[in-house]
């Protein structure tokens, strides 16, 4: 794969998370994917990042001693779930059992599913030792699996010119390998195969770092 010049161009001019769209409604079931569809794209991604450099900080915070607030991320997941895809619960066009058959709403739904398992280990987090805070080896665990979505995450469909699918799928790629390296060092941390202090910042790091292109750099329309 192999971004346009516009292309990197644009990935490396933030902007603010996108707020003005139009009702997919409006869009929805179009034989090709319009500025108005890719500008919804952007919302739903822009605002998933401002969740995720929320929680990536969240976790710094608990990782250095602090306390941090898990059910703050219910409002996350409801957000995946409704906003990542419209048909199916705002449009009612597309059942969940229809949704499961499809690669991409499925892996969106797993991902809405995948942040309340956090915030559920989150709350048993008050009852654990101090040293396995945050969420102990389960976290590492989910965010190699997420991130493994993401990379697998592919969006080829035949509405989209390949220069788009390309965009899309690089920053996916970007993505999954941030979070694949937070699970890792993350893990490695519990095994005590690498310093505390420095995990205790770099695998934060590397959730807060791709929330933070998410959310004032992620683009589809260029």
């Amino acid at each position: 794969m192999r971004l346009t010049n516009a292309q990197v161009t644009a990935l490396l001019s933030p902007h603010l998370p996108t707020t003005a769209i139009k009702n997919p409604a409006t869009f929805y079931g179009e034989a090709t994917r319009g500025t108005d569809d890719l500008r919804y794209a952007e919302f739903t991604h822009n605002w998933s990042g401002v969740m995720v450099t929320l929680m990536g900080l969240g976790w710094l915070i608990q990782a250095m001693g602090g306390r941090s607030w898990p059910l703050l991320l219910v409002p996350f997941a409801i957000f995946i779930a409704l906003a990542a895809d419209p048909e199916v619960w705002i449009l009612r066009q597309i059942s969940l059992w229809q949704a499961s058959s499809d690669p991409e709403l499925l892996e969106h739904q797993l991902g809405a599913v995948l942040v309340l398992i956090l915030v559920w280990l989150g709350w048993r987090d008050r009852n654990k030792p101090a040293a396995t805070r945050p969420l102990g080896y389960a976290l590492p665990v989910l965010m190699i699996f997420g991130s493994l979505l993401l990379l697998g995450h592919a969006h080829s469909p035949l509405t989209v010119t390949e220069d788009l699918t390309n965009l899309i799928n690089v920053q996916h790629a970007v993505f999954g390998m941030f979070g694949l390296c937070a699970g890792t060092l993350r893990w490695m941390q519990l095994r005590g195969l690498c310093s505390v202090r420095a995990s205790n910042l770099l695998w934060p790091a590397h959730v807060i770092s791709p929330g933070l292109f998410m959310a004032f750099c992620y683009r589809e329309v260029v």
